[in-house]
């Protein structure tokens, strides 16, 4: 569900900053500055959100990481969407900035939620 689609549409993401990192950095409200702006959209955006979608599918897949897993990126997703709440108040962006908190938050119920799934063969 909408963490598999999480998951594939953050490598897919990360992937075209990595290699498209000017012309994804729009989508990001940004303007790298030279080569040390593109080399940060790579870095950064490319690099964390492949990262944030390997981990994903891992813990979707090796059931046994999924608890650690899925309990960092409910941190790293609620850290995000507090971030976000700070910029509603001191920057007074609303239109972009509050679905995609609304969304973070979502993510992080989802990831918490799953990081505490039974694996099979555990009691109850």
């Amino acid at each position: 569900g909408l963490l598999y689609c999480f998951g594939t549409l953050v490598i897919a993401g990360g992937l075209a900053a990595l290699f498209f990192p000017i012309a994804i950095s729009a989508n990001f409200f940004l303007q790298p500055m030279g080569l040390a702006g593109i080399a940060e959209i790579r870095g950064f955006y490319g690099g964390s959100f492949i990262g944030f979608g390997i981990a994903t599918l891992l813990g979707l897949r090796v059931r046994k990481l999924a608890p650690g897993v899925f309990t960092a990126m409910a941190i790293i997703t609620s850290c995000a969407a507090l971030a976000r709440a700070v910029s509603i108040v001191l920057d007074h962006e609303i239109a972009f900035t509050l679905p995609a908190m609304i969304l973070e938050v979502l993510l992080s119920a989802a990831f918490s939620v799953a990081g505490r799934a039974k694996l099979p063969g555990q009691g109850g």
